[in-house]
Formats: C-alpha cells, structure tokens, sequence
C-alpha cells in the first residue's frame, strides 16, 4: 500500500528558504587548484603549446581549425568526427584533383585514397604522422592536398630536428595555424593560434636556432639553369650551389604565395613543380 505524500506548497517552501542561515553560503573552492599557466616556448618566444588537445594528424587538424565542436567532444566523438571528414575528403578527391590541377601538384590519387580509407573506417592516425610529413614526400602530400581542399595554412615546427615548414608551401589561403610537430599540439601566443600571411615570414625566422626548410613533397629535379632562370624571374640572383639555388626558389615561392601572388611568374613556377 503506498503513503500519500506529503505536499509542501511553495509558500512554505520559500520561507524556509529565506529562514535558512546558510543560504548565501558558497561551496570553498579547495585549497590548491589554479589556472596553469602556459610557459613560453624557448625555441619560439612568446608562444606557448596549448595542452588540452592532441592533433594527431592532418584530419584531425582540419577538425580542431573548422570544428570548435571537436575541441570540446570526448575521445569517441572526435574519433567520429574524423571518419566523417576522413569520408568527406575521400569524396571529393576527383572533383579536387581536376579544380586544383592535382598533376602539377604532384598528387597520387591511390595513395591519398589509401590513407584516407583507413581513417574514414575509424582507423587510428599514423604514429608520428607529423615527422613523418617532414621526412616523406607521400605524407607531404596528403598534408598538401587536404590542406588545399580545405582552404587552411599550416606550420609545422620540428624543435628537435631545428626545422620548419608551411603546408601547402604555394596555392594556399588564409592566415597560418602553427603546430608543434614532434609533440602534435597547437602553438599559441596572445589567444591566438595563428597569424596572418604576411606575418608568417617573419615567424618563420624568429625560431631561436630552427631554419625554414621546404616540404618533402616539392619537386627538386631542375636544372641548375632552370633554377637560375626560375630566381631570375623573381629578381633574385642565382646561389652558386645547386642545393642553396633550389632552396632559395622554394623560399621565393612561398613568399610569393604568402603574399597572395597570382601572376605569370608564380603560374609559371607552379606548373614546374
């Protein structure tokens, strides 16, 4: 057999409230917890790396710059999340090779839909997928092409092999987000975890002991004549080296394409890539 209830009515409810001693009373804060502060970076002054994510890879990049939902969801919902955008890529990959001129790029369809098909089945990224963009020309290029379907910027600092890089190095757009790429996380300096075009030259060289170096995935079969008609156009005189003069084209070009150049130079230089 049920009780019948009691009924309290809010009359009598709220003066018991107001009757009670401690209702201002907060709960203590316990003793010891703080905000962390994030200390700057000794390589890259005044940037600090932002811990609460992990960026394991270029899809997941793509998410955490586009997404501020991905940030914020548990471990199962990125993992989601990524398979998703890991699809989407996938879909699109014709369509984007012929609107972006996949062939002058250097794009291979089969290896981006292999890496792809395995993330877009919930596969887990690549270990040191990020080391290994900056070592092999096959992960350089899918940073490259999701890069460049995307519309996103990147630089990848490597603080223990003293190097950085920008993806894509030319046709890309926007301001340049910057990545740690041994540790997988993202850089930030006064709130933000980027900085414009122009500004990103000049980042580039601020590195304490770290010197900007091309991305695995450009080509670097010129000519030393080539390359010294190549820097001629750019109104650069040519290094003696071979190594320094191709070093110092790739240079031009990401300045140019920093820059948002768009003429018969940069054309011209693009298509020889």
């Amino acid at each position: 057999m049920n009780t019948p209830r009691e009924v309290v009515s809010w009359s009598d409810l709220s003066s018991a409230i107001q009757t009670n001693p401690n209702r201002t009373r907060r709960p203590a804060l316990k003793q010891g917890i703080s905000i962390p502060t994030l200390a700057s970076l000794s390589w890259l002054p005044s940037w600090s790396e932002d811990t609460t994510c992990t960026v394991p890879d270029v899809v997941s990049f793509v998410l955490w710059a586009r997404d501020p939902l991905y940030r914020a969801t548990t471990a199962s919902g990125r993992r989601t999340m990524e398979m998703e955008e890991a699809q989407a890529l996938l879909l699109t990959l014709e369509a984007s090779w012929k609107s972006h001129n996949g062939r002058a790029r250097g794009w291979v369809r089969k290896h981006i839909e292999e890496d792809l098909r395995g993330r877009a089945g919930g596969g887990e990224p690549v270990a040191d997928f990020w080391s290994t963009g900056r070592e092999k020309k096959r992960a350089a290029l899918l940073i490259d092409y999701v890069c460049i379907v995307r519309n996103l910027r990147v630089a990848v600092w490597w603080p223990a092999s003293n190097s950085v890089t920008i993806f894509p190095m030319t046709g890309g757009q926007g301001d340049v987000w910057q990545l740690n790429g041994d540790s997988g996380r993202m850089l930030v300096s006064d709130r933000k975890f980027n900085v414009s075009a122009a500004a990103a030259s000049t980042l580039l060289m601020s590195g304490v002991g770290i010197s900007w170096v091309p991305p695995a995935s450009v080509s670097s079969t010129q000519t030393m004549a080539e390359l010294t008609t190549a820097l001629a156009q750019y109104g650069v005189s040519c290094p003696k080296g071979k190594a320094d003069a191709w070093r110092s084209l790739q240079w031009q070009r990401l300045l140019a394409s920093l820059n948002g150049a768009t003429n018969g130079v940069y054309a011209e230089d693009e298509a020889q890539a």
